[in-house]
């Protein structure tokens, strides 16, 4: 436990168990000694003494932290929270209605209008979330308040554990270079996020529910962090437009969730995410609605006539000046989106996989880094004197800056979520291959179609150069048949010979994923650069897969062992995903209060485990 919590912990124990105490100053005196309370006025004292002394040391916790110290709690919300903290942690009790909150708060008079009052500011000042609020402003009916439960807000409880995004943001911007200075900015903000739960639910913008108070806070800390670094094309940005604090915050945020979450945030959404209370977002609203000054210096994409929602994105203009030329220039950028939404075979994803989120052993991972680094930095001129011979017939350099990668082994080993850590890191577009959609109906089209994938594949690498995967690969670049009698066999020997064909000489990235790694054609070998067996995860492993899929969002998620797990069923990643979901289903249809426990997970982990379709097969064909 951190040392915030402990305290929290202590003064939960010296808080009185009454409303009548020193916390009350009208409080009657001879109605305490009527209550037949058992210790003297000298043993009152000393309690109320080490009360006062245990939210001093709280106070000068909070002062170290920025986040903490911008919530200007009072005495009676310290006690409130380490109620909260302490139900949470011995009972698992994470949800509370009002009365429940009014009672853990002392002094709280006015009748239902002033406990409204007080629940409404708690919620405004994020110290308290109602994560059931959808599409209702509180502000204008508090009465819905009643109709749902009320919990600790979830960056405040990370905080309370020690979990300090400003800190996981100082981590990440020291080990960025200065030209990706505007990139470790957006993985800030991201980290920010992910200790912040409540900022992923839209629903709650649309309820008036206000973070400015900690997003605001983050935002300074992270924006002061790029001014310190000097970062030339964020110095030259801000010196060409001239945007205000608040105009900043908004392009950053923008930026954001255009890039990380592929999505184009209202209005409203941004108004939430900015203003400390209601009458600023209303203001807010109106000043990214109808005065927005980043449309009127070209830095977002023009309004779509009509339409009745403004949906905000950055302006290719924004992206090249924020990232100096690192970014692929808009025009690409244009025609590579026409080409997909023209595209029949190919679909863009967009993964939210990093480096230290996978999980794999370290052979795996440190080849991994190496395939990574390669195509980071190819350094063809310098390569190219070692006087290599090459496979190919052809001498364009393109064709040895291509990459084809076959990623094999049992389903829910992490293969397709490899694929998404290799384009993020690369920062390229992940473009899924729809193997679907190539076969054709009639005799003689599959083979066109094959070959319209493969030109469409290499117009986009000249474009944009982004990664493209095809998913069970198995399906088109299966065996071929070494007699072709009908006309469908005829038709399967085709796609095998144009896939060994445009491979050979393909200039992009192609990754392959299998679980029939025997299935494929021998001849195919040659064509993967590298190919990689992502196995089961070992023990360690699992365990920190447990970890990764149940953070502590999941009511009870936080005091669940999951040593046990780890070692009683040898599960791949995706298997403890399904366990924790199944689970997750379970304990959330319990009602108020629910919270996952170790005997959801064993009960889904047994079933799991028991109606595992997996069987093992012994490797034929060449060797992967």
């Amino acid at each position: 436990m951190s040392v915030l919590g402990r305290e929290l912990e202590r003064i939960h124990v010296l808080k009185p168990r009454d409303t009548e105490s020193e916390w009350a100053p009208d409080m009657d005196e001879e109605d305490e000694a009527t209550e037949g309370r058992k210790v003297t006025a000298d043993e009152n004292t000393s309690t109320a003494g080490e009360l006062r002394a245990g939210i001093t040391r709280i106070e000068k916790l909070i002062s170290r932290n920025p986040l903490l110290e911008a919530y200007q709690f009072d005495q009676d919300e310290f006690l409130m929270i380490a109620e909260i903290f302490h139900k949470a942690v011995q009972h698992g009790d994470l949800d509370f209605n009002m009365k429940d909150i009014c009672e853990m708060l002392p002094n709280q008079k006015g009748g239902p209008e002033g406990r409204l009052g007080i629940v409404v500011n708690l919620i405004d000042r994020e110290i308290l979330t109602a994560p059931c609020l959808r599409d209702h402003d509180f502000h204008y009916d508090p009465r819905s308040l009643y109709s749902t439960y009320l919990r600790l807000n979830g960056l405040l409880w990370n905080l309370i554990l020690g979990k300090d995004p400003l800190r996981h943001a100082g981590r990440i911007f020291s080990k960025a270079k200065s030209g990706d200075a505007v990139d470790a900015l957006l993985k800030m903000i991201d980290g920010f996020y992910l200790h912040y739960p409540e900022l992923n639910d839209n629903s709650m913008a649309e309820a008036g529910v206000c973070f400015g108070r900690s997003v605001n806070t983050a935002l300074d800390a992270v924006i002061g962090k790029l001014d310190e670094a000097n970062c030339p094309a964020w110095r030259s940005f801000k010196a060409k437009y001239r945007l205000s604090r608040f105009w900043l915050k908004c392009l950053l945020l923008i930026h954001y969730h255009n890039r990380y979450r592929d999505t184009e945030p209202a209005p409203e959404a941004i108004a939430s995410l900015l203003a400390k209370n209601c009458q600023e977002r209303l203001k807010y609203i109106a000043l990214l609605g109808r005065h927005n000054v980043l449309a009127q210096k070209g830095l977002l994409n023009p309004r779509i006539p009509g339409c009745s929602s403004y949906q905000m994105e950055l302006s290719d203009t924004a992206i090249n000046n924020l990232h100096a030329g690192t970014q692929v220039a808009g025009t690409q950028s244009g025609i590579a989106d026409q080409l997909l939404d023209r595209s029949s075979y190919l679909s863009r994803i967009s993964p939210a996989q990093t480096l230290d989120q996978l999980i794999v052993d370290s052979q795996t991972k440190s080849i991994l880094v190496s395939v990574i680094n390669r195509l980071k930095n190819p350094r063809q001129e310098s390569f190219a004197t070692w006087g290599l011979v090459g496979a190919s017939l052809s001498n364009d350099t393109a064709i040895q800056h291509g990459c084809n990668i076959l990623l094999h082994g049992v389903p829910g080993t992490g293969k397709t979520f490899i694929a998404g850590v290799l384009a993020n890191e690369l920062k390229r577009y992940l473009i899924q291959i729809n193997a679907g959609s190539i076969r054709g109906m009639f005799y003689g089209q599959t083979e066109k179609q094959a070959r319209e994938l493969f030109q469409e594949m290499r117009a986009l690498a000249k474009q944009i150069s982004p990664v493209f995967l095809l998913n069970e690969g198995d399906q088109l670049i299966h065996q071929r048949m070494e007699s072709a009698v009908r006309s469908v066999d005829h038709a399967e020997n085709t796609i095998q010979s144009i896939f060994l064909e445009e491979m050979e000489s393909f200039p992009g990235i192609i990754i392959v994923t299998t679980n029939l790694c025997a299935e494929m054609d021998i001849a195919m070998s040659r064509r993967f650069h590298y190919k990689l067996e992502i196995r089961i995860p070992d023990r360690e492993a699992r365990m920190a897969l447990w970890q990764l899929h149940l953070p502590d969002s999941i009511p009870g998620a936080g005091f669940i062992p999951l040593e046990g797990l780890a070692k009683d069923f040898h599960f791949t990643g995706g298997q403890i995903s399904l366990v924790v979901q199944n689970a997750c289903h379970e304990a959330f249809m319990r009602g108020k209060g629910a919270r996952l426990t170790l005997d959801d997970l064993y009960r889904y982990a047994r079933l799991e485990s028991g109606s595992s379709f997996e069987q093992r097969k012994q490797p034929l064909g060449f060797a992967c």
